[in-house]
């Protein structure tokens, strides 16, 4: 075979290949799209959920604070692990977090987000009930509900 025909073959298989591989990344990063959205959306959530375990309101007890933090954070990750809940009520949820966060924290935060989980947890496959069986038991420590006077923190 002449020269100038191998080179051709060479450059055709190097092309499929090149394309083979260009295929196979567009088709995966296609795939894992929600998938890494959904871990973008999660890693946001507990960013600002340590900040606001950080931010202590001056009426609140340092660790009764962290640990009603602490319990919330285990919440979001049971309700909102991958596939669990609508990756739109998840984006909708870091971005109240992030706004109540931006000001003032107080105990009606940590409600506010249970309500949200409560909310956001039968729009997913998976986690229904969590926030009813917990709920009590992760607030605990802050007797009779959020200071707008709700005696179980629900509205």
């Amino acid at each position: 075979m002449p020269s100038n025909v191998i080179r051709f073959m060479l450059r055709r298989d190097f092309l499929g290949i090149v394309f083979a591989l260009v295929f196979v990344v567009v088709i995966f990063r296609l795939i894992t799209a929600e998938f890494r959205r959904f871990r973008y959306e999660h890693a946001a959530i507990l960013d600002v959920v340590e900040r606001c375990q950080a931010a202590v309101p001056p009426d609140v007890d340092r660790q009764t604070w962290k640990n009603a933090w602490v319990r919330t954070e285990i919440a979001i990750l049971n309700v909102c692990a991958p596939e669990h809940v609508d990756i739109n009520e998840l984006s909708r949820l870091r971005k109240g977090i992030e706004q109540r966060a931006d000001g003032p924290l107080t105990v009606d935060t940590l409600y506010w987000i249970w309500d949200e989980l409560a909310r956001i947890e039968s729009t997913g496959r998976y986690g229904n009930g969590y926030v009813e069986r917990y709920r009590g038991t992760m607030l605990r420590d802050f007797s009779g509900g959020p200071e707008s006077g709700s005696p179980n923190g629900t509205e």
